[in-house]
Formats: structure tokens, C-alpha cells, sequence
């Protein structure tokens, strides 16, 4: 699947899921190496190169991933749409735990409350 292609495939499933997200078109106004594709899902800031299989970021864009992800985002290079299925499965896990954590939380402050 060409490159654009699933660059639409992303947006669809992401706009589908709820997310916000920006395609990033390189032009003289970008950032150089930049993501494909940033967005917000339940709070999270998430970036996406996009692939071809076999493929893999150029020096620049895994630069870029990396300072995404040391300051606290999560990114990943997605080759095609199960790879983002995949990627939100663990996402949702994630956000599920956190969700139930944070329940349990509240559960325990309301009895020291009372």
C-alpha cells in the first residue's frame, strides 16, 4: 500500500477512535523530519511515521520520535492499518488500567474521607 494510502487508512481509523490529529505535509513551513501524523487520544500525545513495510525512518525522524518519546510521548512507525489496530489495543490496555487504578484510588480516599 503506498505511503498516502495508508496515511488516509490512519486518519479514517483515528477520527473513528476518537482522536485528534494532524497530518504533517512537509513543506518549507515544517519541521524537517517531523512525524506523519500527531494527535490526542484520552490525554495521551501520540506520533506516527508512517512506512512502507521493510521500511524504516530515516536518521532525522527517529531523532524526532526519540525526543517525542523522552519527553513523555508515545510514538510509533506504522507499516499498515493492523499495525495501528494493534498499537491502540495496547494503548486502551493502558488506559483501562489506568482508569481502574485510578477508581480504586478514589475508592480508598473515600473511606479515609468518611
Amino acid at each position: 500500500m503506498l505511503e498516502k494510502n495508508l496515511q488516509r487508512r490512519v486518519a479514517t481509523l483515528l477520527r473513528d477512535r476518537g482522536a485528534y490529529s494532524l497530518v504533517m505535509h512537509g513543506s518549507a513551513m515544517t519541521t524537517s523530519g517531523a512525524p506523519d501524523i500527531i494527535c490526542c487520544y484520552h490525554g495521551r500525545f501520540l506520533a506516527f511515521e508512517l512506512k512502507q513495510p521493510k521500511q524504516n525512518p530515516t536518521p532525522l525522524q527517529a531523532h524526532h520520535l526519540t525526543r517525542i518519546w523522552k519527553a513523555g510521548g508515545t510514538c510509533a512507525v506504522i507499516r499498515s492499518v493492523n499495525d495501528l489496530i494493534e498499537f491502540f489495543d495496547v494503548i486502551d490496555a493502558e488506559i483501562e488500567e489506568a482508569d481502574s487504578a485510578a477508581m480504586a484510588k478514589d475508592f480508598i480516599m473515600r473511606d479515609v474521607r468518611d
